[in-house]
């Protein structure tokens, strides 16, 4: 029970602290979450959704940090290759439904 209680007051502090960064952490974990899902069912529903979620995730840190530039400029970088990857890679994966 302890445990539980730990994960979720390290939830609610991160979420209090950052909101912004706590949903684009939440939805960039359903996307992964989802695109997971899409690779074992092959249902385009799930790859759409999954997308819809990284776009945007992506377009909230782009404008997050179009507005307040944050300070560490690599992990930014290194965020946004690895968004633009994963929707990449869901846009390659189209390619391959059964019409």
């Amino acid at each position: 029970m302890r445990i539980l209680q730990f994960w979720w007051q390290t939830l609610r502090v991160s979420a209090q602290h950052n909101p912004p960064q706590f949903i684009e952490i939440v939805m960039l974990v359903l996307a992964a979450m989802l695109m997971f899902v899409w690779l074992i069912t092959q249902q385009w529903p799930y790859l759409v959704l999954g997308a819809g979620y990284t776009l945007g995730s992506a377009a909230s840190i782009w404008v997050r940090e179009s507005i307040a530039p944050y300070p560490h400029r690599r992990l930014f970088h290194a965020s946004i290759v690895l968004i633009l990857t994963v929707i990449l890679f869901g846009l390659s994966l189209v390619d391959l439904l059964p019409l």
